[in-house]
């Protein structure tokens, strides 16, 4: 049917209902759950590679592009990260013409995402996952109806099981073009192998990250990948001798080899610490990669004690 076709009741009808479902398009159902999904399989796929050159991918399997991960040595604290630009739309705003308060933890969980699947896309497939304990807000200007904004982020502390990430609401004010921060929010976030809790700079270290006083910048990264070798040639030994094939995850596990030779899915908790599920007495003694010392992550410490002092003001590291 062409336009000429319609009457002109129906064309008021479907001017009417495109233009509801273009302003409301932030609000439809399942549009949060397309978003989250949409982010992080187009992370997976940009960073899957087209070429086989040894020096523009990683060692470790599946093989992703050097490009779209951390660039190895890069320090966890200088990491800055800027998410998409995004529109305050007329569904998401109050009756004031602001961004209401509640649209910015549902922005909040998009830029998150855009962030996991850039920064911590090798150490998820290796088994893990990120889980949100909780977030802090704090509105220090308004986001107009129509404004565009972005969100600012960057870790500032951890301990052994909690992350926190500080994340900044910036925006142009529209009169002097000067960058202003709208709101700042701390993300208290969790990462979880299973039921197993992993301690943040295990994780970090096996993403490629170390200290910006480090005098091997990239130790971490190649003892990681050494590691993810070692632990996939030993699935395959085994999966052969029962005349097997090693699978690959699901999209929704990652899609690595995270349940069959996963660094993290292999990792042992500390008997007693929080979040273990698994006494060290009832496996033995853990190899030397599980303990800090393998790592070169010592650097971290006085800037992870200032940034827990700073987020506990905020009150999120009682939570």
């Amino acid at each position: 049917m062409s336009s000429g076709d319609l009457t002109p009741l129906q064309m008021v009808l479907l001017i009417l209902s495109s233009t509801f479902l273009y302003t409301w398009r932030s609000s439809l159902p399942l549009s949060w759950t397309l978003r989250i999904i949409y982010i992080n399989l187009r992370a997976r796929y940009l960073a899957t590679p087209s070429t086989k050159t040894p020096s523009k991918i990683t060692r470790s399997e599946p093989h992703l592009l050097l490009s779209r991960l951390p660039a190895p040595g890069t320090d966890i604290f200088s990491d800055v990260f800027t998410s998409s630009t995004y529109v305050a739309t007329i569904d998401e705003c109050d009756f004031n013409g602001h961004l209401s308060n509640s649209s910015y933890a549902k922005r909040l969980d998009f830029a998150r995402s855009e962030f996991a699947g850039q920064r911590f896309l090798r150490g998820g497939m290796d088994g893990a996952w990120v889980a949100l304990g909780g977030t802090s807000f704090r509105y220090h200007k308004e986001i107009p109806i129509n404004g565009t904004y972005r969100v600012r982020m960057r870790i500032r502390a951890w301990d052994e099981k909690w992350c926190y990430m500080e994340c900044n609401f910036v925006s142009k004010d529209r009169k002097t073009r000067k960058e202003v921060i709208n709101c700042t929010a701390i993300a208290k976030l969790c990462v979880k192998a299973g039921r197993k809790t992993i301690p943040p700079w295990l994780f970090f270290a096996l993403c490629g990250y170390a200290p910006s006083t480090s005098t091997n910048p990239k130790h971490n990264w190649v003892h990681a990948e050494d590691l993810r070798v070692q632990l996939m040639a030993e699935a395959r030994r085994k999966a052969a001798s029962k005349k097997r094939a090693i699978k690959r995850d699901s999209w929704l596990h990652g899609g690595g080899y995270g349940k069959a030779a996963g660094v993290l899915t292999a990792y042992v908790p500390v008997a007693g610490a929080r979040g273990s599920e698994v006494a060290k007495e009832a496996v033995g003694e853990r190899p030397e990669w599980m303990e800090k010392k393998w790592w070169d992550v010592e650097g971290w410490e006085e800037q992870r004690v200032e940034g827990l002092e700073s987020v506990g003001e905020m009150g999120l590291t009682h939570c």
